[in-house]
């Protein structure tokens, strides 16, 4: 292809939010994430700049990840949108029509979902999601095989190109509206129906409690940053911006901003967890 716009939307500014959310994620929760090489392209000789060879979510992701022997027909690959990646949405559709006519906020109902949900991962899939403030959803996806974890479903966290953006951004109510999520609606409706479980909300709120010490502190956050710049090499980021005429004083004002994020936007996820939830003096948000 002809151009690095191609590439991703973050291709002409900070270049790095995609694998700095994706390592923190893959280093302190058990979502999925794509591994990821950096490479330096040349084309018959010339320098072409910096790429990202990732792995493709498809079944033989979930093969390589987990050591099993998977294949379109036994691995259902689910996008947010409905969209079969990958097997069939029969299981996953059996499992959104019990929770339409059956309340999650019973105990007995919440506990047929726990067995066919990873419930920690899918909070801390949200979460990520939800820090990050992603406003393209679309590619989220889950997945189940039978010999992972007994064909509970599972998420898969990646394309963060608009993450990182809305450091103020309310992710609880966005991604639990029942109008769904950005102009297209994608349906909130399996986090919006376990949000009536007290169980699942505590879950929730120690994950929350977890994820924002961890994998979303702003200490965390800014070493990544610097970590990942570190990896990639600094000249190597410049040249790679010389070749296209992108600006370098943009590219260090995003880098800025991006530490910035880091910097506030646990303060947010904070306060806006307190009035979603209800909540005063709780416990898990002690300083």
């Amino acid at each position: 292809s002809g151009s690095q716009d191609e590439m991703g939307n973050d291709s002409k500014k900070a270049l790095i939010r995609d694998i700095v959310a994706t390592s923190l994620v893959r280093e302190h929760t058990s979502v999925d994430v794509q591994d990821y090489k950096t490479v330096v392209m040349y084309l018959n000789g010339k320098y072409w700049g910096l790429y990202w060879l990732r792995e493709k979510v498809d079944e033989t992701f979930v093969g390589n990840h987990y050591n099993v022997n998977a294949t379109k027909k036994n691995t259902d690959i689910l996008r947010i949108d409905s969209q079969v990646k990958s097997g069939s949405a029969s299981k996953y559709n059996k499992m959104i029509s019990f929770i339409s006519n059956n309340s999650l906020s019973s105990k007995s109902n919440y506990e047929k979902i726990k067995q066919q949900i990873d419930i920690e991962n899918l909070c801390d899939f949200w979460i990520a999601e939800t820090w990050t403030a992603n406003n393209d959803i679309v590619n989220t996806r889950y997945f189940s095989h039978p010999d992972v974890d007994g064909g509970k479903w599972k998420f898969i966290f990646y394309d963060l190109d608009y993450g990182f953006y809305n450091v103020n951004k309310n992710y609880y109510q966005f991604s639990t509206s029942s109008y769904g999520m950005t102009v297209n609606g994608y349906s909130t409706f399996l986090l919006r129906n376990l949000m009536k479980n007290s169980e699942f909300k505590k879950t929730y709120l120690e994950r929350l409690s977890y994820n924002l010490k961890n994998t979303w502190s702003k200490d965390s956050v800014t070493k990544k940053i610097d970590a990942v710049i570190k990896e990639i090499g600094e000249k190597e980021i410049l040249r790679n911006l010389e070749r296209w005429d992108f600006d370098e004083d943009f590219w260090r004002k995003n880098i800025k901003w991006l530490k910035e994020y880091a910097s506030k936007r646990n303060g947010y996820m904070v306060s806006q967890a307190k009035s979603f939830f209800g909540l005063s003096g709780y416990p898990f948000f002690a300083a």
